[in-house]
């Protein structure tokens, strides 16, 4: 199984560049030609500014989404009410200190929103490739203390190992239960 994203524009950025220097030098041959007529020039300003009112377009949807739902959208309602979130922000300074790693299915949600540095949990591929990702007996070796945060609000990662198939090889010991997540101490079986 790979895991593998759905393509879109920003698998272009490798050749956005030579494609605006080959259309610039094209658009400066095609207006400096002496035997142009005014229609050619006319149409090559239409389509230029068809490709830029749509670029612009583009980036202020993406601009709109960031500032109404904070870049990554961990600033919508849905992240700002999450009582995972609330519970592990309620908790004592430091009680997460004696875990030797920390865990976590949004890792960049463990950072924003609870102040936690966490390691994405375990996987059967790293993303985007077909290279072992982490195992899952490799988040409880020992008997070492280790920390899972399981936020159900998180977009889906299939190729994460899911809750049920971490707990084929790991106890998971809950210290904070949320209806929206877990925090669970990591075990051996």
């Amino acid at each position: 199984m790979v895991a593998i994203d759905p393509p879109t524009v920003r698998f272009l950025a490798p050749i956005y560049l030579p494609l605006v220097i080959v259309a610039c030098a094209a658009l400066d041959a095609l207006v400096r030609a002496e035997h142009e007529r005014p229609v050619h020039r006319r149409a090559v300003v239409l389509a230029v500014s068809f490709l830029v009112a749509g670029a612009v377009s583009s980036t202020l949807n993406v601009v709109k989404s960031d500032l109404a739902d904070g870049p990554g959208g961990y600033g919508s309602t849905q992240w700002r009410q999450s009582e995972l979130v609330s519970l592990s922000n309620a908790q004592p300074v430091g009680w997460t200190e004696s875990y030797v790693e920390i865990y976590s299915n949004d890792p960049w949600a463990a950072y924003l929103l609870n102040d936690l540095v966490a390691l994405l949990s375990a996987s059967e591929t790293k993303r985007l490739s077909d290279e072992p990702g982490l195992p899952r007996q490799a988040m409880c070796p020992d008997a070492s203390e280790r920390l899972l945060v399981w936020y159900q609000t998180a977009e889906d990662r299939t190729y994460l190992y899911s809750l049920a198939e971490i707990e084929q090889v790991c106890v998971l010991e809950p210290v904070l239960i949320a209806s929206d997540g877990i925090a669970a101490r990591l075990l051996p079986r």
